[in-house]
């Protein structure tokens, strides 16, 4: 493949990613649901995440699809567990505790998404 090919390939890769859905606002009900995800997140996840030098913070909530948006950091970037971490530790506990939530999508500091745990994912 010579770079032009490359470069072609790239920016098709980059102008198909997908971005964390942000909602301009929430429902109540939606709010609700938000403050218990970052409840979570702060209570449960993120010190147990913090204990191996990673970190977890919330993006955002998608009330349509029950994705939630997330961006690991720390230790955690690179990580070969990471996409372990995502789907068992985050996605599990918000899971178990939250019926609305379907999903988890790890995003970069861009917004990107660049894992998920939806099984039909290309990430």
């Amino acid at each position: 493949m010579n770079s032009s090919s490359l470069v072609t390939c790239s920016r098709r890769y980059l102008s198909t990613r997908e971005r964390a859905v942000v909602p301009s606002s929430y429902s109540e009900a939606d709010l609700e649901v938000v403050d218990s995800i970052k409840l979570l997140i702060d209570k449960r996840i993120a010190p147990v995440v913090r204990q191996d030098g990673g970190d977890v913070s919330f993006i955002s909530y998608d009330p349509e699809t029950g994705f939630v948006y997330v961006r690991l950091s720390g230790a955690c970037v690179g990580c070969a567990q990471s996409d372990i971490t995502l789907k068992h530790m985050i996605q599990g506990t918000l899971c178990h505790y939250l019926d609305d939530v379907t999903g988890v999508m790890n995003c970069d500091e861009e917004g990107f998404v660049i894992s998920s745990t939806d099984e039909d994912s290309d990430y």
